[in-house]
């Protein structure tokens, strides 16, 4: 079963990956992953207003699945401790 994530950080042959959809059955010797090396990001459309999504994006509140108009970086811009 495939489930989507974010690395977290890479030391040598080991990385820290936030599962998005749970671990729930995920046997850490027999698990491998695949880096795709995309930048996490979300639509954008007017249909977004008002949605309840899970963290993939998957309408949880019986709505449609958004057909986005554009896609933006969830990441943002870096906070600067010193403000």
């Amino acid at each position: 079963m495939k489930r989507s994530g974010q690395v977290l950080e890479v030391s040598g042959s080991k990385a820290v990956v936030q599962v998005f959809e749970g671990t729930s059955g995920i046997d850490a010797k027999k698990t491998s992953c695949e880096f795709t090396e995309d930048i996490l990001q979300t639509s954008v459309s007017q249909e977004v207003l008002g949605g309840v999504f899970n963290g993939l994006e998957k309408p949880i509140n019986r709505g449609p699945v958004v057909l986005a108009k554009d896609f933006i970086d969830i990441m943002g811009q870096a906070i600067n401790p010193q403000c």
